[in-house]
């Protein structure tokens, strides 16, 4: 069995091996493979990679890369290659399994790779995915496996616009583990738990501040009352005073009257004098009566209806 080396490629035209060649992607012991097609199946997104085209595979995504070179082992029996992946892209979390290519394939590789680190990778048209060995055994050994071109099946599943439920609960999670990684699901559940406990603490600190807020209402409700109820004392208190002290007048009008009387010395009209003073007395007194009984009626306040003008219902 024999590796073929880059001088073997150089020297003795094995360059056919490979359609779109380019001599700078040679190693010692094999040929970089660039990428030339990207295929996410986590997401859905495809890009052909062509001039400044980037396609991105973060943290979880699963993608299928198809190289920008093709293999041509049509007619060459006795020559097969082996798929090894890029230190540079796996140590940095950027997982693929090795493969290998039968004698007698022709067409393009399509690779699976799996970021498992939390670099965000960048793949152009220049990116070398991966490096393949060529293997020559003797003739005779080797045999056409692929005859007919290659045995790639494309995925019948794609996950497109699937949303998870909110809240999402531990028991729940199993059912969504088809589309979503463990890691995910946990830590929608502990977001759906801290969300839920974090709504539940504003709905109590909404329904304490509402109760408080009630309860202010209800204690400026009484003292308004309280000052309305003095208030209104105040003012029959004066009224009342204003009553006793016209009583008074009145009293002192028609004593000064009767006195005044009594000391006329008309002998026809003393009497008929008399009776006119005090049925003027009289009158003033009813007059006064009349006055203070229409003030207290007509300039008292009247009390608030509550049903009326719903002042007295408190916001809810």
């Amino acid at each position: 069995m024999k590796l073929l080396t880059r001088q073997d490629f150089e020297l003795r035209g094995y360059q056919e091996l490979i359609h779109g060649f380019d001599e700078n992607q040679l190693t010692p012991m094999g040929y970089d493979f660039r990428a030339g097609h990207c295929r996410n199946l986590t997401t859905g997104d495809e890009t052909i990679l062509e001039g400044e085209r980037v396609h991105l595979i973060y943290h979880g995504d699963f993608v299928t890369i198809e190289t920008k070179e093709s293999v041509n082992l049509s007619g060459r029996d006795n020559i097969f290659g082996l798929v090894f992946s890029k230190v540079s892209y796996t140590s940095r979390g950027l997982s693929h399994v090795g493969t290998k290519i039968d004698p007698g394939y022709v067409g393009k590789l399509r690779l699976s790779f799996e970021n498992r680190g939390y670099e965000v990778f960048q793949i152009t048209e220049r990116t070398s995915i991966c490096n393949v060995a060529f293997l020559q055994v003797p003739d005779g050994v080797g045999q056409e496996h692929f005859p007919a071109g290659s045995d790639y099946m494309p995925s019948s599943v794609m996950r497109t616009s699937l949303r998870l439920p909110f809240p999402l609960k531990r028991e729940d999670s199993e059912e969504n583990r088809k589309w979503f990684s463990m890691e995910v699901l946990q830590t929608y559940v502990q977001l759906s738990e801290e969300l839920e406990k974090f709504r539940g603490d504003v709905a109590l600190s909404l329904q304490t501040s509402r109760d408080e807020i009630v309860k202010n209402l209800e204690r400026l409700k009484g003292e308004v009352d309280q000052n309305l109820l003095r208030a209104e004392r105040i003012y029959n208190g004066a009224i009342l005073t204003t009553f006793v002290a016209a009583i008074a007048v009145v009293s002192v009008l028609v004593a000064a009257a009767a006195l005044f009387l009594n000391q006329l010395r008309v002998p026809n009209n003393s009497i008929t004098l008399s009776i006119a003073g005090i049925a003027a007395a009289v009158v003033v007194f009813v007059c006064t009566l009349v006055l203070l009984t229409w003030i207290l009626t007509k300039g008292k306040p009247k009390p608030r209806d509550p049903q009326a003008d719903g002042t007295d219902r408190l916001p809810l």
